[in-house]
């Protein structure tokens, strides 16, 4: 769905206008967010940090 996305920005009637003028199309980055060490939780960087 990301990427279906990314297509429709950068194509169609606007898109051609911004590239006449000289918009160039940035790459489309895709990141794993995941934890990488089993003793976070899966949702460690989706949470709002606790209050201090």
């Amino acid at each position: 769905m990301a990427y279906q996305r990314f297509r429709e920005l950068h194509s169609g009637e606007r898109w051609e206008s911004l590239a006449k003028d000289g918009a160039r199309v940035q790459r489309c980055l895709c990141a794993s967010t995941s934890t990488k060490d089993p003793r976070y939780r899966d949702t460690m960087y989706v949470e709002e940090p606790p209050c201090t």
